[in-house]
């Protein structure tokens, strides 16, 4: 059976080493067949491929190409905590301002002593909020400096 097989496809692959280039009147051709007129036989060479020439990419690019994806990674993440920490100290100022415009009203002195006395423990409390929060982003960003610096190394 193996044998009929062979038999069977080594026609067809012959046959698709040779081939005709065609002229006709809707343009060029290519056959397995012979062409009516204007015929020009051509005939197909494979060559070997050089299966001992070097890798198409060596482990250390690859290992290079991931440490470089890595550190531009962590990189990112830097940015994006700077950009938190950033953030949380606008939005600290500005909670702070509206505090202070809040003072600046035209109140009666009662009403200020007493509002100063408010806005001072809110301003208090806000800048406890605010300097958790900074503070753990500052944590964040200490932390993924060291992890770019190791991973130059």
């Amino acid at each position: 059976m193996k044998l009929l097989t062979t038999l069977l496809f080594i026609p067809f692959t012959c046959s698709a080493l040779d081939y005709y280039k065609c002229t006709t009147e809707n343009g060029i051709i290519f056959s397995q067949f012979p062409c009516e007129s204007k015929q020009q036989q051509q005939t197909l060479t494979l060559k070997a491929v050089n299966t001992s020439s070097k890798p198409f990419a060596k482990k250390d690019t690859i290992d290079r190409y991931t440490q470089k994806q890595h550190v531009l990674k962590i990189k990112s993440d830097i940015k994006g905590v700077e950009h938190k920490i950033t953030a949380l100290k606008k939005a600290r100022l500005n909670e702070l301002a509206q505090l202070k415009t809040q003072l600046d009203k035209h109140m009666s002195k009662e009403d200020k002593t007493a509002l100063k006395k408010e806005v001072k423990t809110k301003r208090k409390q806000i800048k406890e909020e605010y300097r958790d929060l900074i503070d753990l982003q500052q944590d964040e960003l200490k932390r993924l400096k060291k992890k770019l610096s190791n991973s130059r190394k």
